[in-house]
């Protein structure tokens, strides 16, 4: 997928879904969020609290499949021991700063066959990411009336759904846990503040040009609110981006959220 591309599902999306993290229709804004790489009617997640004692909840839902079939059916498959086991190794397998985008369609003999069916699904989308023994397994499920998922639209969901997937997860913890408190407008110019690591790095204004990306702004509307030449713009994101270790917006992103959730304030 090219620079303009993923740009043009930045400008589209991302910043209208942060806003929406607290939301009562934050379900039908990730929806629309990754529909636009191709048609996804319901997401659901599931949540570890600990990786090593292996024991996970269904924990949030949305979509066209109703909410009582949907979580009766996600607490079935993390009962069944081998469907758990294969949501155990994904997580395990995930790294710490990165997701993993896999495809799944059930088999006549799976378990999860009968369901898909019920349900009108054909196959799903699921990435998973950890952080020390904590982690989340997010699954986008394609309805059999859109068919299966072609190569193009592919391109799309692996650049939409690991921001969608953090953004999950980063709504799991507001709702979830009260020990996690969350504050709006969640920035890098925010997480430079709190010294988090790489974060602490970044100038105050490529911590600013980073903030632009989060709020859904192009080259040329960064330009003209730090004013400053586009061309300024485009070297202060990609300064940022090497000391924060990412290649994209995209990445970018989905670190910003992942660090806002877990990051620890570095010591003093």
């Amino acid at each position: 997928m090219d620079d303009e591309f993923i740009s043009a599902f930045d400008a589209l999306g991302v910043a209208r879904l942060l806003r929406k993290v607290e939301a009562p229709d934050f379900g039908a804004s990730v929806l629309d969020f990754v529909s636009q790489a191709g048609p996804i009617r319901n997401f659901g997640a599931y949540f570890w609290t600990s990786v090593q004692r292996k024991k996970a909840v269904f924990s949030i839902c949305s979509g066209d499949i109703g909410s009582y079939w949907f979580h009766r059916d996600g607490t079935d498959f993390v009962a069944n021991p081998d469907v758990f086991a294969e949501l155990q190794a994904a997580v395990e397998a995930s790294s710490e700063r990165a997701s993993t985008l896999s495809r799944f369609a059930p088999t006549e003999t799976d378990p999860r066959f009968p369901r898909y069916v019920r349900a009108g699904m054909c196959e799903k989308l699921s990435i998973a990411t950890r952080r020390g023994d904590h982690a989340i397994l997010s699954f986008f499920l394609r309805s059999k009336a859109d068919g299966m998922i072609s190569q193009k639209e592919m391109r799309g969901f692996e650049a939409l759904l690991p921001v969608a997937h953090e953004a999950i997860s980063l709504r799991h913890r507001i709702v979830g846990s009260e020990a996690f408190q969350f504050r709006p407008g969640v920035s890098v110019s925010s997480l430079k503040e709190r010294g988090l690591p790489r974060f602490s790095k970044l100038s105050p204004r490529e911590a600013a040009a980073c903030d632009s990306i989060l709020a859904g702004l192009t080259v040329a509307g960064t330009a003209l609110n730090m004013s400053v030449s586009e061309n300024t713009v485009r070297t202060l994101r990609q300064r940022a981006f090497r000391k924060l270790g990412v290649s994209s917006a995209q990445q970018m992103t989905s670190f910003v959220l992942f660090e806002a959730q877990f990051g620890e304030t570095a010591p003093e």
